[in-house]
């Protein structure tokens, strides 16, 4: 975990520094009296023709090294300093939703659970479909309602709908053995159909809320920040897929391991929805939107 959260930064701070080593225009670098080609020799050889190279090349890495923390803290206080953090984590947490969405661990669900490859990939395209439909809704709700009603709207949407598929889940499909007697559907259990459904139609609901999300911080960020931002938020997002996937490989082989990932993906979607709301009721949402408006030049 520790080295993913590194790894994240490090690539910003990659990033970073190619854009001020990139060569500019019209300029050129004086000759220096010592070629790299000649110093990697004399480290090989281990000669003295030029003492002191391994030192200054020791103190030269320690100083890069030290300008890479100063950079990696620099970033992070960026990013929890931006007003718009908490819908930032408010999307971190939606990753944490590893097995109701259209991955490889439902694929695997609906294998054992009797379903046909043809059902599988009506399910994976149905959430395609669904999540266009949702990118539609939310370009014209935002232009009437406004990005926060719009995003209320579409999070509670997804937690409401997920929540009902994992009530079906945990009443109707925990037990195996119900499969096999229960009400079929084409040849499939009628009620996987239905925990399909309902995770069908959140895919509405997440990407009107991604909508909602880019375009909260594209309006609050500054501009020569956001790509840190960006660049923070998806490594904490990589972060909650990796812990999801390690919950999941540690439950895996035991009894009621799938249910307690429904459960977890169904807190994940609930605490996102009310992280949201409790941010936007407060009237922090609009405090920041008022700020960021009057921070716009106006039209003479």
């Amino acid at each position: 975990v520790a080295v993913n959260v590194l790894l994240g930064s490090m690539v910003i701070f990659l990033v970073q520094q190619v854009v001020r080593m990139a060569p500019k225009p019209m300029a050129c670098k004086e000759p220096t009296a010592l070629d790299s080609s000649s110093v990697l020799k004399d480290l090989r050889r281990g000669s003295g023709d030029t003492p002191g190279t391994k030192q200054s090349l020791y103190w030269t890495f320690q100083t890069k090294m030290y300008q890479w923390q100063q950079n990696v803290v620099s970033t992070w206080r960026t990013y929890f300093s931006q007003p718009a953090v908490p819908t930032s984590n408010a999307t971190v947490l939606l990753y944490f939703n590893a097995v109701m969405s259209p991955g490889g661990l439902m694929t695997a669900y609906l294998t054992t659970a009797g379903c046909t490859a043809t059902l599988a990939a009506v399910f994976r395209s149905s959430c395609a479909v669904l999540g266009f439909i949702g990118t539609v809704i939310g370009g014209w709700t935002i232009p009437r309602f406004g990005v926060f009603k719009t995003g209320l709207a579409a999070v509670f949407w997804q937690a409401a709908t997920l929540t009902a598929a994992a009530a079906v889940y945990v009443c109707f499909l925990r037990d195996h053995a119900a499969l096999v007697v229960g009400p079929m559907f084409f040849g499939t259990p009628a009620w996987v159909v239905v925990f399909c459904a309902f995770i069908i139609l959140s895919r509405i609901g997440l990407w009107m809320f991604d909508m909602a999300h880019a375009q909260i911080l594209q309006q609050n960020v500054a501009e020569k920040e956001m790509s840190t931002v960006g660049g923070v938020e998806l490594s904490f997002c990589s972060l909650a897929e990796l812990c999801t996937l390690g919950i999941a490989a540690l439950v895996a082989d035991r009894s009621g391991g799938f249910t307690i990932l429904v459960l977890l993906s169904c807190v994940a979607v609930t605490g996102s929805a009310v992280l949201f709301s409790s941010w936007v009721f407060s009237g922090e949402a609009d405090r920041m939107n008022a700020q960021s408006l009057s921070a716009m030049p106006t039209a003479s």
